[in-house]
């Protein structure tokens, strides 16, 4: 049913047999949230809809906006415990166990409960390019194949006008939740400001057995 979701699933099963499994790493620091990290240095996953071009790592520093605490405990107490943070960096992991870019979680099995707050763009050999949709398809991939992958909650700028919405999310969302607001991602390149991040917020769930059921709530 889902075998459109992602061209290139061969190409990425391939490169994850080649590497040891990568269960997450460990948590060894009291972190303050989730970072962006985790895309290979080639694009990871492609396909339609996907990254064209070449993507070159980036610094996760310069893209190293943390989550609010209050905002991610409510999508925790909701939809958690999670037990592992996708996309994070030793200082601001929110889970004992998380992947960084070097692991690069486009190229990991993503177990249990998960909680992923994606880099939202990225630079490529021509421009800066947005990278949402490639975790999004990532994560239908995980929930649909991998059986360990019960739920992944999403945290992604709201934007229903984009392709990848139509394509990946209002078909296949468990739910969808509507950020109150524009909440304030602080970080070490985040300004002290009063006033929110650049766009609307919302959290996307995929949960296994639940796929398309399309609730919609608030936060």
């Amino acid at each position: 049913m889902y075998n459109n979701i992602m061209n290139a699933n061969d190409k990425v099963r391939k490169k994850v047999n080649k590497k040891e499994k990568n269960t997450g790493r460990k948590k060894n620091k009291k972190g303050g949230g989730d970072g962006k990290g985790g895309v290979d240095g080639k694009g990871g996953v492609g396909g339609k809809g996907g990254v064209e071009g070449e993507i070159k790592k980036y610094n996760t520093s310069a893209s190293d906006f943390w989550t609010p605490q209050n905002l991610y405990d409510k999508l925790n107490a909701r939809f958690g415990p999670f037990d592992i943070d996708i996309c994070a960096s030793d200082e601001n992991t929110k889970c004992d166990r998380y992947y960084t870019i070097d692991d690069d979680a486009l190229l990991q099995s993503w177990d249990g409960v998960c909680w992923c707050n994606p880099p939202y763009a990225v630079p490529t050999a021509k421009s800066i390019r947005g990278i949402v949709d490639v975790y999004i398809k990532k994560g239908l991939e995980e929930i649909n194949n991998n059986k360990k992958c019960k739920r992944i909650c999403f945290l992604i700028p709201c934007k229903p006008d984009v392709k990848y919405f139509h394509n990946f999310i209002f078909p296949y969302a468990t739910e969808l939740v509507f950020v109150k607001g524009r909440p304030n991602f602080a970080g070490p390149h985040s300004y002290e400001k009063t006033s929110g991040c650049r766009t609307p917020i919302c959290a996307v769930i995929f949960e296994k057995g639940k796929l398309g059921t399309q609730r919609y709530s608030t936060l």
